[in-house]
């Protein structure tokens, strides 16, 4: 929150855009399809520090966008979820998939084309950048089932039931219907996204 107060305070020295990278998480996770204008309400230390960068922001800029995202993408050290679904299937382990947890993962592709056509555009405010709503379970599903790899690797299960100490919202999705009234660029699937991505993918299964 610190420094994202700093920059904000730069940016507006300088006269600059500030196009910061916020998150679904900003949300309780209750309701889900949350729009611009809902409330916010984290349910973790990572959610209010994020919330908190948001509030600096607004308050020391004025040429700023907050684009709440969850994305997903190759990662060449291996660091995100996507990679790690990918080192389970390689290494033939079984997946916990989360069948409570739903979010809009967004690939880091289409984010960037986003942040570039944004970083043109004349819109100040919040806006969230979102794929379609899917399951942590399906997001899975989808993987393995691409690759043509055993599903019944995959566990099904309620992060209830999970060893994780931060609290997680269930249902984080996004709706991104008002950045497609901003925006030219749109989302594309993870079913397409695989697709167009399945050479790079199947390198790092070899």
């Amino acid at each position: 929150a610190i420094g994202a107060k700093n920059i904000a305070i730069a940016c507006k020295k300088n006269k600059a855009r500030l196009i910061h990278i916020s998150t679904d998480a900003v949300f309780d996770g209750k309701k889900g399809n949350y729009v611009e204008k809902d409330l916010t309400n984290p349910v973790n230390v990572y959610g209010e520090s994020k919330l908190q960068g948001e509030k600096e922001i607004r308050e020391n800029t004025d040429d700023y966008v907050i684009c709440r995202t969850n994305f997903f993408g190759i990662d060449p050290n291996g660091k995100n979820f996507f990679n790690w679904i990918l080192n389970a299937i390689k290494e033939d382990k079984k997946i916990n998939g989360f069948t409570d947890i739903v979010f809009s993962p967004l690939d880091t592709k289409t984010l960037s084309i986003m942040i570039v056509e944004l970083l043109h555009n004349d819109y100040t405010g919040i806006l969230h950048l979102a794929g379609d709503p899917i399951s942590k379970f399906d997001f899975i599903q989808k993987v393995v089932k691409f690759l043509k790899k055993d599903t019944r690797k995959i566990i099904p299960m309620s992060v209830d039931d999970s060893i994780l100490k931060a609290p997680r919202p269930k249902n984080t999705s996004l709706s991104n219907n008002f950045t497609k009234k901003i925006l030219k660029s749109h989302s594309s699937n993870i079913d397409q996204w695989l697709k167009n991505n399945q050479d790079e993918i199947m390198q790092l299964i070899k």
